[in-house]
């Protein structure tokens, strides 16, 4: 018996893992053959071979895609893990290639990515000169799959969402939403009643995005039900756009709207008993073992989150409420 398991191992190739993990993730053998960039048939000999390999059949028709049968799930799954440490090793021994001390690469959603991360990343870089940091900035789900595939070492978001099983999910802050209005708005003062909000022409995001979500949850547990949304735009600078030639109101994040509260280029509403927030998570593989230097900066980052000490240099972070980390075994 262990000597077929050593006959099976010295077939398994890390080329035909990868191969049959594409074509499971994608649910087609020619569409897996498109993004390696080989032709179809190689890519169907590749998962024959390992079934062959295995001793089981790993995949079945599903019309025109490709299901995965129970072994194929199994397989599929240790694949995936053996593929995502793969790429960690691979991007380690490149940094001892180069000759550099360490680096780091960090996914993250669309606004966490742009408006919160670079603050941390450049004060962090002032004291580690020496790091290579890179950060890979996408929606929610896409940073979470390059922090689950081992792409990244870690990924800051804004939702929890169907996070897998093999990631932990730490809770770092609650970013508040601010309702924000143009200068050149005569009709709406600092502040608005909860029940006027109906009436307001909003600009928001589309309801695929987490802040849209969020937004029409807390509105709806008030009895709020917008009436007239003008404009759906996907990004954050979009809005503030639209917002400041006074096309309508809009629920931002706080951490978004620094420099144009400081300059006046947007005014503040306050909506007396309304307070909504999104939650910023911190998503890892469970079984990821960190370098000196990515600990550092994940230990940056939850300080960025509840600062308590002067010497950290982060930049000033208004205090929100429930700054208490969470972790969550997942």
């Amino acid at each position: 018996m262990q000597e077929n398991m050593r006959e099976i191992d010295s077939g398994i190739t890390l080329q035909k893992l990868e191969i049959f993990c594409c074509v499971a993730e994608l649910g087609s053998v020619t569409k897996a053959a498109e993004r390696i960039g080989i032709a179809q048939p190689v890519v169907t000999a590749h998962i024959r071979s390992l079934e062959a390999k295995l001793g089981v059949r790993l995949v079945g028709r599903a019309g025109r895609n490709i299901s995965l049968t129970e072994a194929g799930q199994r397989v599929f799954s240790w694949a995936a893990e053996v593929i995502a440490s793969k790429r960690q090793l691979e991007r380690e021994i490149g940094t001892l290639r180069v000759g550099t001390a360490a680096n780091v690469s960090v996914a993250a959603s669309i606004t966490v990515g742009s408006y919160i991360l670079p603050e941390i990343v450049i004060a962090f870089h002032s004291s580690h000169p020496e790091a290579i940091i890179s950060t890979h900035v996408s929606n929610s789900p896409s940073a979470c799959e390059a922090v689950r595939t081992g792409e990244c070492d870690f990924g800051l978001m804004t939702t929890e969402g169907d996070v897998s099983e093999n990631l932990v999910v730490e809770l770092l802050w609650n970013e508040p939403l601010v309702l924000v209005a143009s200068p050149l708005n005569r009709h709406i003062g600092k502040g608005v009643n909860i029940h006027d909000l109906a009436k307001l022409p909003f600009i928001t995001g589309p309801k695929s995005i987490v802040r849209r979500t969020i937004e029409d949850k807390n509105l709806a547990e008030l009895g709020v039900n917008r009436q007239n949304i003008v404009l759906e735009l996907s990004h954050t600078e979009s809005i503030k756009r639209a917002v400041r030639s006074d096309v309508g109101v809009s629920f931002l994040f706080q951490a978004a709207l620094k420099d144009e509260l400081a300059t006046g280029m947007l005014n503040r509403v306050e909506v007396p008993g309304l307070q909504m927030f999104v939650p910023v998570i911190l998503v890892y593989r469970r079984d990821r073992s960190f370098t000196a230097l990515q600990q550092a900066l994940i230990d940056r980052v939850r300080a960025y989150a509840s600062p308590t000490s002067a010497d950290d240099k982060l930049p000033s972070k208004p205090p929100t409420p429930n700054l208490a980390v969470v972790k969550k075994g997942r």
